[in-house]
């Protein structure tokens, strides 16, 4: 709140919000013209915020913490079958304004956004947390979400999600520099995969996450790897890695398939340099079945790593951690590499 309250704000526990009551209270006015609107236990049969509760798109609206609201199943509902006679949604425009949102304990979340129609465009949101939603399947950030301005997106306990963001949304996110990521056991991917795609056509990831600096994913059991090979040489302003307790995992950098391109000689001669010219820290922690960080035939140049912590890796080889000090000027370095 000492961030962005403004001069509009609204802080409720466990209103009530039955649906007749709310339509005629006095406290709808301020419901819909917060800048600021926090709701914790939401008391009532509303299963979405828009268009429910506010069918005019809530476009003052600069950040929204719904905790503990049992009821709520999605923010945004734009499909016709879920309009209801509460209200249809209004506007072509929703949550234009919207810098921060916080959804934590909602045990109902589906989805955070149900907008086939892409009304929102989330072109503001810079701050986005998901915590403790147990049935939570997709994010499904609108199709033509435009997430241009987001720089810290954390998501934790939500063991239902299976992958966070379309290849198309990926290449929107300019300036995210934290991704942290925890305990989200069914998930898979991060970037969702295109099926029976080349990887050679997936080249335009190097243009994107040019401004991530953190990331940090632990405790995802059935995540398999964490960025395509080709993404990694966009990441130029990469500082630290923590990749903790994931037991599936195999790889950092490189699907399966991209482990396995002997059938691609020519994708190999020409996608091999790999540079991470501002990783200083890379730990990798409680990860048994980790068996190399990028392919082998990438070549990587890491000139600001001072740090190389892998711990409880069995499966790592030799050869793997040979290349990432050779990849690096580790040795020059006042501060020494922490191996294990």
């Amino acid at each position: 709140m000492k961030k962005y309250a403004q001069s509009r704000s609204l802080l409720i526990d466990g209103f009530d919000v039955g649906a007749q009551n709310f339509i005629s209270s006095p406290i709808k006015d301020l419901f819909i013209r917060a800048e600021y609107l926090n709701l914790r236990n939401l008391e009532g049969d509303y299963k979405n915020i828009i268009p429910s509760m506010d069918p005019q798109g809530m476009n003052e609206l600069i950040a929204l913490s719904l905790k503990y609201c049992s009821k709520i199943e999605c923010l945004i509902d734009s499909s016709i079958n879920s309009n209801t006679s509460f209200g249809l949604l209004q506007t072509e425009v929703v949550f234009s304004t919207l810098v921060y949102l916080c959804l934590v304990g909602l045990n109902n979340l589906r989805e955070v956004f149900c907008d086939p129609s892409s009304r929102c465009s989330l072109k503001n949101l810079q701050e986005l947390e998901i915590e403790r939603c147990y049935k939570l399947i997709s994010v499904s950030f609108p199709m033509r979400s435009k997430l241009c301005n987001l720089k810290v997106l954390k998501i934790s306990e939500c063991p239902m999600l299976t992958s966070l963001f379309t290849p198309s949304v990926v290449q929107t996110l300019e300036l995210l520099e934290v991704l942290k990521i925890y305990r989200c056991n069914s998930l898979r991917h991060i970037i969702e995969e295109e099926n029976d795609v080349l990887p050679s056509t997936q080249s335009h990831f190097s243009l994107t996450l040019q401004k991530l600096r953190t990331l940090k994913i632990s405790s995802c059991d059935n995540l398999e790897y964490i960025f395509s090979v080709f993404l990694v040489e966009g990441l130029v302003s990469l500082e630290s890695v923590d990749i903790s307790s994931n037991p599936k995992l195999k790889y950092v950098f490189g699907s399966e398939k991209e482990h396995n391109l002997a059938g691609y000689p020519s994708f190999q001669q020409t996608n091999s340099e790999r540079n991470l010219p501002n990783l200083k820290s890379m730990k990798l922690r409680s990860l048994p079945n980790l068996i190399g960080i990028w392919p082998e035939y990438c070549r990587a140049h890491l000139a600001s790593l001072n740090v190389l912590h892998c711990k409880g890796c069995p499966k790592l080889s030799n050869s793997s951690i040979h290349k990432v000090m050779t990849a690096s000027d580790i040795q020059q370095h006042t501060t020494p590499a922490v191996i294990y």
